[in-house]
């Protein structure tokens, strides 16, 4: 019984979620050039940053896992960098809708499209790499190398169709404020499948 109603609770939490999540999408204010077109990047952001700081906390994790040899960290620093990456993937697939949306098509030699896509290749070679490293310290190692990586090529990626900080430079307050809450949603949604992979049924 205890059981049953805390799987009750827990797809309810998600549920929940997903639901706050839907809401502030559609209730943010749209901008003026993109018109509806924003909803899609609303999503687009939210769950590719909250990816981002998936990556960023597996590699703290990882520094953590190097120093300890903890495997039972590592396991779930492993778990966590896939939803990560899923997060950061679904983010993608929304950037390619909104590109669509917006600029006809996906430039694929515009350079944030094609950092997008060296990430993603980066981030998948080095998962898998880990799935079959024996070592526990080198795996920590290598989730704080995506992390390096990710703060290293943002910064030196140029802007050429996409603005710069455009939400930041936005005057409208609400749209300031919707992404960093639907990157909040976007990350407890994450959060949630991490646990739900690793609860202790599937231990």
């Amino acid at each position: 019984m205890f059981n049953q109603k805390y799987s009750f609770l827990r797809w309810l939490v998600l549920a929940l979620l997903l639901a706050l999540f839907v809401a502030v999408v559609y209730m943010a204010p749209l901008e003026k050039t993109l018109g509806e077109t924003i909803r899609l990047v609303y999503i687009h952001a939210a769950f590719t940053r909250a990816g981002m700081v998936g990556f960023y906390l597996c590699g703290m994790s990882g520094i953590i896992i190097a120093l300890t040899n903890n495997a039972k960290i590592q396991s779930w620093t492993q778990t966590a960098a896939w939803v990560s990456f899923g997060l950061f993937v679904l983010g993608g697939l929304f950037s390619v809708f909104a590109q669509q949306a917006s600029w006809g098509g996906v430039p694929f030699a515009e350079p944030r499209v094609r950092m997008s896509m060296t990430i993603t290749a980066v981030i998948v070679i080095i998962l898998l790499v880990n799935e079959w490293i024996p070592w526990i310290r080198v795996r920590g190692l290598l989730y704080t190398a995506i992390a390096g990586y990710i703060l290293w090529v943002l910064p030196r990626t140029p802007l050429v169709l996409h603005p710069e900080n455009a939400v930041g430079t936005s005057p409208s307050t609400w749209i300031r404020l919707a992404f960093p809450v639907l990157t909040g949603l976007a990350f407890l949604m994450g959060l949630w499948v991490l646990t739900f992979l690793k609860r202790p049924e599937r231990l």
